[in-house]
């Protein structure tokens, strides 16, 4: 009796080790394939991201979702599209794609309008998706946009934290790229948005515009 109990003791024992083994390599392979996917989803979102960066033209609007707590938030002050947290203005510079914005916080040390290479500005670890939008107006208005653009930021404008329309020595991103179009097109109507009293421009009032197409949407 004794013996046939060590007897099947062992084959449980046989069993349960060969189960293991065959759950252990179940789930390796599964990670592997999980990897795998994961590794050919960024691959393919680089190359994308690349693609799109070739179809982009200076003076467009480019907006971003950053994926920290602070863009969560931002993004909860568009009254109608609540999908983008951050916009900024695309200038092609020797060849190369930049982008101005205005940002403040921990981020920003500066607290001045940036200038960023734009696969910085929607750089795959800090964000969720980005966009771009195109000014439908003459040449002529939108290189007077352009022009402001770079004027408020040769002019080292600091990040307005009180959101406030009626001055221009300070500046938020939404802001910024309102008060630049407007400089180029004074015949442009942004919308404004209010909560608390408060008026501001959101950032899906700059794209949500009809002077405004939308030419590619990214989302990681």
């Amino acid at each position: 009796m004794k013996k046939m109990r060590q007897k099947r003791n062992s084959v449980a024992n046989i069993f349960f080790e060969v189960r293991w083994l065959c759950l252990s390599c179940l789930i390796f392979l599964i990670n592997g394939c999980i990897q795998s996917s994961a590794n050919n989803n960024s691959s393919a979102s680089t190359i994308e991201i690349q693609k799109i960066k070739t179809e982009i033209k200076s003076g467009d609007v480019i907006t971003r979702t950053g994926n920290d707590f602070t863009s969560q938030t931002l993004r909860q002050l568009n009254r109608r599209n609540k999908k983008y947290s951050h916009i900024g203005i695309a200038v092609i510079e020797n060849d190369s794609v930049f982008v101005y914005h205005a940002l403040g916080g921990d981020f920003n040390p500066t607290q001045i309008i940036l200038r960023e290479p734009f696969e910085l500005f929607v750089d795959k670890k800090n964000n969720f998706a980005f966009g771009i939008f195109r000014y439908s107006g003459e040449s002529k208005k939108l290189g007077g946009a352009i022009s402001a653009c770079k004027s408020f930021y040769n002019a080292k404008i600091p990040f307005d934290m009180d959101f406030n329309l009626a001055t221009n020595d300070k500046m938020y991103c939404a802001e910024f790229v309102a008060k630049s179009f407007l400089q180029g097109d004074k015949t442009l109507n942004f919308k404004k948005s209010e909560i608390a009293e408060k008026v501001f421009y959101g950032v899906d009032d700059i794209f949500l515009n009809p002077a405004f197409k939308a030419i590619k949407e990214l989302t990681y």
